[in-house]
């Protein structure tokens, strides 16, 4: 006696219910790779993440920023004088600018020589120096 295929049973369609979940992981995980790929991985140590509280022109930047709101002409410049020395080999022309800061002789041209030198900063004008080995 032959024995006779069975035939399967229709399987029941997936509830449109069910499926949310993968691609919600899929999405994350797109969101997140998108994210890194256009901000760079904060956890790098091979970069200074832009405005980070880690990297040492923001720190400095940030040094000077607090010794001008504190009325305290020989703090900003001498923490202006650390930011030119970091800036020296790699953004010539920012440089300047916290040189000009760190020269300034009064509160009040303190802040405008700051307030250029964050324009500068700000600005795609500048151009970092080639590397060179």
């Amino acid at each position: 006696m032959p024995k006779s295929p069975r035939k399967s049973s229709p399987s029941k369609p997936s509830s449109p219910y069910q499926n949310w979940l993968p691609l919600l992981v899929a999405g994350a995980v797109g969101f997140a790779g998108a994210f890194l790929l256009l901000k760079g991985c904060p956890f790098s140590r091979m970069s200074c993440p832009v405005y980070s509280e880690i990297c040492p022109v923001t720190a400095t930047l940030g040094k000077v920023e607090k010794a001008l709101a504190a009325n305290d002409l020989a703090s900003a410049r001498t923490s202006a004088e650390k930011l030119q020395d970091l800036l020296a080999n790699r953004m010539p022309e920012l440089s300047q600018a916290a040189r000009r800061l760190a020269g300034s002789q009064t509160l009040a041209e303190a802040r405008v020589n700051l307030a250029d030198f964050k324009k500068k900063m700000e600005s795609s004008s500048y151009q970092p120096a080639p590397a060179t080995r």
